[in-house]
């Protein structure tokens, strides 16, 4: 893969600045910096392994679990991880 892919990172943070803009909101409310960070470390592969990720709970999996989790995948197979 090329170089230029974008990190987990950046994805997700896309992603949440997306969100954000569409639903008007700080993107603190939707996961805060920290907590992108926390999925990256782990790169969850399901609802449960993403449910042990510090800063998501059950609301937030419900609302952006299946999204970041898709990120995920998408992630690990442009990295052969």
């Amino acid at each position: 893969m090329n170089s230029g892919t974008p990190n987990c990172y950046e994805r997700i943070a896309e992603m949440r600045r997306r969100i954000g803009d569409e639903a008007d909101v700080p993107l603190y409310f939707i996961f805060p910096n920290s907590t992108i960070k926390n999925v990256c470390v782990r790169l969850p592969v399901n609802t449960e392994s993403l449910l042990k990720v510090s800063g998501f709970g059950k609301v937030k999996v419900k609302k952006y679990g299946d999204e970041v989790l898709k990120i995920v995948r998408q992630y690990r197979e442009d990295k052969n991880i």
